[in-house]
């Protein structure tokens, strides 16, 4: 039996993957410790999982109030640049630290921003696995990603790109990362890093990449040790079973969209209103996906339900369209149940996740910045309409199989914690 510590930071579509990672590593004994904010000590539990709790519920709730969290531009600052972010750095290594000092055989299975995590491998050689949930972390010369109003032209010879790419560094990334994470480092005698994302970012033991080939290959440029599996489908199914009035919804009357623009999203009034005005003025029924109703108009049209939460796993196979924001998790939940979507990205990967998922053919793209209802009633008929784009769909549907990823997962992870730990360290 082995032992895990798994350290997603963000949102429910960061935090979800992790919880059902440890359900599969808990099933085969070993045993598991997820470390996340107090918001999600429920879900934690629910799944039967021992929790560890780093930065509180109400500070992820006050952290969300800040529109800029969905700004394309300045969206990184808002979320990396938190001003609690060098403390919770700081935490993450202490509690990382903690853990390996008890057992020095323990694997991390550190999220993209467990920033602490990273450290702890630098410092004391900890066995570090880092995830990356979707592909446009990885900055690639060799195959750019969509960044958030900058489609990078695939005709740009790569000089043009690492230019690009040392402009942003040098003027968004890395004075964020030395403020929040670059201190810290100096004050444990670390060496200086000049390139926090394409350098520092990824666990010299192991990257894993929770996404299918088909949906973004590996470059050239990405760390030689990355390896791609599948998407991560964890909902939260078993534990919060659908109501039975959602389902009497979907089933009694034609097939309705579904709209969401992600669990934490506490800014959307302007986009929810144009989606709704969209459905009834295409005289569709439609599904509301939101934790927040104050974001909603006080009386919806007929036709228009809401409810805070509902499995996707479960509704979307009964939905016509899925319009979203383009998160990564959500993105996947529609290309599993085979869904046309429509994709309104307002900042971080959802772009490049949009992009891709309107290149395989199975949705078109609105901007959250230019979602007018007009513009989403186009966009919905196309989806819903075209056969070119249902029959995509469902070819891609058949590509899925179940919980492929988590075995996989498992058997990596299983590999690293049969290895010696590492007696390299920077100290």
């Amino acid at each position: 039996m082995a032992e895990f510590l798994l350290m997603p930071f963000g949102s429910a579509g960061d935090t979800f993957p992790f919880i059902g990672l440890g359900k599969h590593l808990a099933q085969r004994g070993h045993k598991v410790t997820v470390v996340a904010n107090g918001y999600f000590k429920r879900h934690v539990k629910l799944a039967g999982l021992p929790f560890q709790e780093l930065w509180s519920k109400d500070q992820y709730l006050a952290a969300l109030e800040n529109p800029d969290i969905w700004h394309p531009t300045k969206g990184f600052e808002a979320v990396v640049g938190h001003p609690n972010m060098p403390a919770i750095v700081e935490d993450q290594h202490q509690l990382t630290v903690e853990h390996f000092l008890r057992n020095p055989n323990i694997v991390v299975v550190a999220g993209s921003l467990s920033f602490g995590a990273r450290i702890a491998r630098e410092t004391h050689g900890i066995k570090l696995v880092t995830v990356h949930l979707s592909p446009s972390v990885f900055l690639s010369v060799e195959k750019p990603a969509t960044l958030p109003n900058l489609n990078i032209p695939r005709w740009w010879p790569r000089s043009w790109v690492r230019l690009m790419y040392w402009f942003g560094n040098r003027t968004i990334i890395h004075p964020v990362m030395k403020r929040v994470v670059g201190q810290y480092r100096k004050e444990l005698h670390l060496p200086k890093v000049h390139d926090y994302f394409r350098q520092w970012l990824h666990s010299q033991e192991m990257v894993l990449g929770l996404w299918p080939m088909w949906f973004a290959a590996k470059a050239g440029d990405w760390p030689r040790h990355t390896k791609l599996l599948d998407f991560p489908f964890y909902d939260g199914q078993q534990e919060q079973p659908v109501m039975p009035e959602v389902i009497q919804f979907m089933e009694n009357g034609p097939a309705p969209l579904v709209m969401t623009f992600g669990s934490a999203m506490k800014v959307g009034s302007a986009l929810f209103q144009a989606t709704i005005n969209a459905c009834v003025q295409l005289r569709q029924r439609a599904l509301v996906l939101t934790n927040y109703r104050e974001q909603l108009p006080e009386e919806l049209p007929p036709g228009i339900v809401h409810v805070n939460y509902a499995p996707l796993s479960m509704v979307l196979p009964h939905a016509a369209c899925l319009i979203h924001h383009g998160g990564i998790g959500t993105t996947a939940q529609a290309l599993r149940a085979g869904v046309p979507q429509v994709m309104t990205p307002l900042a971080h990967d959802q772009f490049d996740n949009a992009a891709r998922v309107e290149s395989l053919g199975v949705s078109t793209t609105v901007k959250a910045t230019h979602a007018t209802p007009k513009r989403l009633m186009h966009a919905i008929q196309h989806v819903t309409q075209s056969n070119t784009v249902k029959q995509v769909a469902k070819d891609l549907r058949s590509r899925f199989t179940s919980e492929a990823c988590y075995s996989q997962m498992v058997m990596e992870l299983e590999t690293v914690a049969s290895r010696r730990a590492s007696t390299r360290y920077h100290f």
